[in-house]
């Protein structure tokens, strides 16, 4: 070990040999390599960072298989129902259970005390004829992420849901907030981020290939050294943003997962500080609830739909009225895809009309026309 290393190295070298999980381990690592003397001397210091952080990732990879045999009936996944499913996310005792009693008209037990939900509650909110499915999880804690009050079950939901609702009281915004952003972040859940603009694929022929390299925001050099420690020994790469080491890292790091969100602020007796409503707005959108009135339920929903992305359509016959349901599609669906989702023998069809975002009502479209929310289509074959 060269004896000019830096202190940001020292101190991220502190890290990993006081780590005790995994996670840690890796994420100092990564700390490690970011930090490592960047000289031909250090060439060794490198090497061996990156031999541990794929030995880790192979552990990881063990332990991943090894809770998969062993999760069994004890699982409280909640499988996907409807056009997409949204998790509402708070501290005990907030009033999730309020909101999903008036955004579905289910029954579920509200009370001033903690932990009144023992379990995710699951409800259907209609909205124009589509369903969104609204997963209440017991409260979240400081501790969650490492498993305190079954944590790391219920940041596993959150996980696999389309998009999450935060709700916050009123008198603590800013300190439940911080609680629960750092939970999420533990769980490797990005909350209102985007993905880096960077594809990585393993190729089947010899050596790291690059499009988009004027993007490249470091040496080529050690763009494949950083690439080679992750496993990507032949590779092909498409560049679509300025890159850097950071967010190269960012794109390798297979445990994170990007999710949509905006809180809610349950305001029964006192309001919220406009300072701390200001800090939290940075991060994602909050609307004060004071009541469950029919204006609130029907601009909830709105916000709701708005987060999954998703556009509705509905069908129609030739001389008929349209479809009673409408199918949910992801926004930018063409013709297309609507047609294939429908039914294989709608794969060829000759060509569509469209009532809503035509020109005219019954425009005459192609196949790759991009469907807008509330569109009418009917197909001929």
């Amino acid at each position: 070990m060269p004896a000019n290393v830096s202190y940001e190295f020292a101190k991220s070298r502190e890290k990993y040999n006081n780590a005790r999980t995994l996670d840690e381990k890796l994420a100092a690592l990564r700390e490690m390599r970011k930090n490592a003397p960047g000289h031909k001397g250090g060439e060794h210091v490198r090497a061996d960072i990156s031999r541990k952080i794929k030995a880790v990732k192979e552990q990881m990879a063990k332990q991943a298989v090894q809770r998969k045999k062993t999760s069994g009936s004890k699982s409280l996944a909640v499988k996907k129902d409807g056009m997409g499913q949204i998790v509402l996310v708070s501290f005990p005792n907030v009033g999730k259970s309020t909101i999903l009693n008036a955004l579905t008209n289910k029954s579920v037990q509200v009370a001033d005390y903690p932990f009144t939900t023992k379990k995710p509650v699951v409800g259907m909110a209609d909205f124009e004829g589509a369903k969104i499915q609204l997963v209440e999880l017991p409260g979240i804690v400081k501790g969650a992420s490492a498993g305190k009050a079954s944590g790391t079950e219920l940041l596993s939901i959150a996980r696999n849901a389309d998009a999450v609702v935060f709700l916050f009281s009123a008198e603590n915004v800013l300190k439940e907030w911080n609680v629960l952003k750092k939970e999420f972040e533990n769980s490797f859940i990005q909350i209102n981020k985007s993905k880096p603009k960077i594809k990585v694929n393993k190729s089947r022929f010899k050596g790291i290939t690059i499009a988009g390299k004027k993007f490249l925001k470091m040496s080529f050099e050690k763009f494949k050294e950083l690439l080679k420690s992750e496993g990507f020994h032949n590779a092909s790469v498409v560049l679509e943003e300025p890159t850097t080491k950071e967010k190269l890292e960012e794109v390798l790091d297979n445990r994170l997962t990007y999710k949509k969100a905006f809180g809610l602020i349950i305001q029964k007796n006192l309001s919220p500080k406009p300072d701390e409503v200001k800090k939290v707005s940075k991060f994602l959108p909050l609307t004060i609830v004071s009541d469950s009135d029919e204006e609130t339920v029907k601009d909830l929903k709105q916000k709701m739909f708005y987060i999954l992305n998703k556009i509705l359509i509905w069908t129609k016959k030739p001389g008929e009225e349209k479809a009673v349901e409408p199918i949910a599609l992801k926004k930018g669906s063409t013709v297309d895809h609507m047609a294939q989702l429908l039914h294989k023998d709608f794969a060829d069809f000759k060509f569509a009309k469209i009532w809503g975002s035509g020109k005219f009502a019954g425009q005459r479209v192609s196949k790759d026309y991009e469907l807008k929310h509330r569109d009418i289509v009917e197909i001929y074959s």
